[in-house]
């Protein structure tokens, strides 16, 4: 049952019993300019075996990625992949598993021989994170466990996991690979180097996961390496800067053209916070309910930082509004049968029913959303839920389906907390709750991370916000129809929020020269907010193009779920992948060596890349075995065979960045600057 650490498993002669393949390196390279983030992550392994080996790799992506290349190397043999819609890649792959799953990456690669090595790159881009002022990279390097309702927890040779699938998560054993024994130690280590091109000064940059080396290139441009070379993939990277006071963006436009079409991106911070005292004057009355994770995997730090959080909104509650807890591990329970006002005695039974929390059991969460999002409305008084999680869940589509159906006039904020926090849940979450998303890493941030999410809570939001393009002398609208731009519907803001949009201008449009000014309007506090952004002040910057069709493909599976017709959206998302060669739920890449180098007579055995533990988390909590005892005899990681056989799969996800390959571990990636909706 161990699974958190990355890395390729070997099956040894004793029937169930893995060793780890040697994993000869990883190495990440990143450049960062502007808006967008492109990333390049190299990995080295070995099959030390006397037998062909199939290799199964699990890499956990950013929030947004849009993965577009994949380039392997197995002995002497060069394989790229190519993307193609699911059905061509089966053919071409010959078996392959459904996989749907936008933040892990899976992939298959066959025929690795006795003794050869496998280097595999792959490389992806993304928007970063601007939030309060700061801007933040968070770079997953490894894939914390996830808690499956209703999974029996056997490994499958042929699943390459330690979790069977259900009907609902078909893909349960390829999102728990199995765990590096304790006996093995560390494992999968790697490097990075990161070239950051800011565009302005910098008041101050930190890395609050890792330590790192920085060398100044010029103004605004800096090498960041880690400053011990190499380290074991236990958690994400997570870098911040910040601009020189006077220099934060209030607006940017980055521009790319592909093919005589123009792709825009644009970024724009609506100066709306006002002052505490102000907040408070115009604030209805609140009724906030908050969740929190107590299940093992929130065990140790994790639970520290959460109580630390919780204890601090509930300073923040004023006279007049109401609240409660509710806490979820295998089970759901309430402080209060019901929201209880703000007042002394009730405050005081809620810290010490914080203090009294502890970490254990599965992670549950739907019971407790149910409970959280009742439907409802209340005349006078604004609802919001506040969600402190690590998001260790893999079924994700089944919580999302209850908070777009019980959200009524709630508003969702997730907390993310942890080393490895699943951060395409927690952002998606509150994307669909029409709330924001917070990430906190490092405890020694908690208290700031929460005053910034208090002022996005206790500010009114920016709604009801449409975009107005260029019109010509007459007035009349100059080809807006013909622009496409996501997400659509644009989502609510909250104070220190960025809005970020990328739309595409088809070549023979009027506004294809780009030229003119973009309306952004919207309702802030019942009043009309508006401002303008200038079109010929646009910066190239090239990888726009994909990161728009990354969007559209993201906003065509979200209609799905809002009542769009599944085919006609499927339909659209392949040809937009297929148009900007990128991986999505509906395309695969397929990298399978056509000519087979094993004897006839060779039969491959699939072999798991086991991943590491998230630093802070609890081998006995999460795993069920001590943190000093293996699952099996050291330093293999013991499989149970279960009795069924689930096909093998090219490369599979959309955002579910490289992952199984023949035996090849790594774990790193991310650089976060935007993230999806809120």
């Amino acid at each position: 049952k161990d699974v958190q650490r990355g890395g390729l498993f070997f099956q040894t002669e004793k029937d169930g019993l893995f060793q780890p393949a040697p994993n000869l390196g990883s190495h990440v390279e990143g450049h960062v300019s502007g808006m967008v983030a492109r990333y390049a992550i190299h990995h080295r392994f070995r099959n030390p075996g006397k037998n062909s080996v199939e290799g199964v790799y699990v890499f956990p992506l950013p929030e947004k990625a849009a993965v577009d290349s994949l380039r392997m190397r197995i002995g002497e043999r060069l394989i790229e992949g190519r993307i193609q819609e699911k059905d061509e890649a089966k053919k071409t792959y010959d078996k392959a598993k459904k996989q749907g799953r936008p933040n892990i990456f899976t992939a298959s690669i066959a025929n690795i021989g006795p003794g050869e090595e496998v280097s595999i790159e792959i490389e992806f881009q993304q928007t970063l994170r601007y939030d309060n002022g700061e801007f933040s990279l968070r770079l997953p390097l490894v894939v914390g466990p996830r808690h499956i309702p209703g999974a029996a927890p056997l490994v499958t040779a042929a699943g390459s996991g330690w979790m069977m699938p259900i009907p609902k998560v078909q893909d349960a054993a390829r999102i728990k690979p199995g765990v590096r024994s304790v006996d093995a130690g560390p494992g999968n280590p790697v490097s990075l180097k990161l070239e950051l091109d800011s565009g302005f000064p910098l008041a101050s940059f930190a890395s609050p996961s890792h330590a790192i080396k920085t060398e100044k290139l010029g103004s605004g441009r800096y090498l960041i390496t880690l400053k011990e070379g190499e380290t074991p993939a236990d958690r994400d990277f997570v870098f911040n800067w910040r601009p020189d006071v006077g220099k934060r963006p209030v607006a940017g436009l980055f521009s790319e053209t592909i093919k005589g079409q123009s792709y825009l991106m644009l970024m724009l911070t609506p100066q709306t916070v006002e002052s505490a005292v102000e907040a408070a004057a115009k604030a209805p009355p609140r009724e906030v309910v908050f969740v929190i994770d107590a299940s093992g995997s929130m065990h140790g730090e994790s639970l520290s930082q959460a109580k630390e959080a919780l204890l601090s909104a509930l300073s923040r509650l004023r006279p007049g509004d109401k609240f409660n807890i509710i806490q979820f591990n295998s089970v759901t329970h309430r402080l209060f049968a019901s929201a209880r006002p703000a007042q002394a005695e009730n405050l005081d039974r809620a810290r010490v029913y914080v203090e009294g929390l502890v970490a254990e059991g599965g992670t549950e969460m739907l019971p407790a959303l149910q409970a959280a999002l009742d439907g409802s409305s209340r005349k006078g008084r604004m609802r919001q839920v506040v969600a402190i999680t690590d998001g260790a869940v893999g079924n994700e589509d089944a919580l999302f389906e209850v908070i777009t159906a019980k959200l009524g006039d709630s508003r969702l904020f997730t907390i993310g907390i942890g080393s490895a926090p699943n951060g395409f849940f927690m952002a998606k979450a509150a994307r669909y709750g029409r709330g924001a998303y917070t990430f906190i890493g490092d405890v020694a941030r908690v208290k700031e991370k929460m005053t910034e999410l208090f002022v996005k809570l206790e500010n009114p939001a920016l709604t009801d916000l449409r975009l107005t393009w260029p019109t010509d002398a007459e007035g009349r609208a100059k080809g807006d129809a013909e622009v496409e731009f996501w997400p659509d519907p644009l989502p609510d803001l909250y104070a220190g929020e960025p809005l970020v949009v990328l739309a595409r201008i088809p070549a023979l449009s009027p506004l294809a020269a780009l030229e003119g000014k973009v309306s952004v309007a919207g309702t802030l506090g019942g009043r009309i907010w508006r401002t303008d952004v200038a079109l010929d002040v646009s910066r190239q910057s090239p990888g726009v193009g994909r990161l728009w069709a990354r969007e559209k493909i993201a906003g065509l599976e979200d209609a799905v779920r809002g009542g769009v017709d599944a085919e006609s959206a499927r339909q659209l998302a392949v040809r937009t992948a297929l148009d900007h060669n990128l991986l999505s739920r509906y395309t695969s890449l397929a990298a399978v060596d056509v000519t087979p180098a094993r004897p006839g007579d060779d039969t491959p055995i699939a072999r798991n890349v086991p991943i590491n533990t998230p630093a802070g988390w609890s081998r006995e909590k999460v795993l069920g075995v001590s943190q000093g005892a293996s699952p099996a005899a050291s330093p293999g990681v013991f499989m149970k065979r279960a009795s069924i056989g689930l096909p093998q799969t090219a490369a599979s996800a959309p955002m579910n960045f490289v992952a199984g390959l023949a035996m090849a571990l790594f774990g790193l990636t991310m650089l976060a600057w935007a993230r999806r909706q809120a």
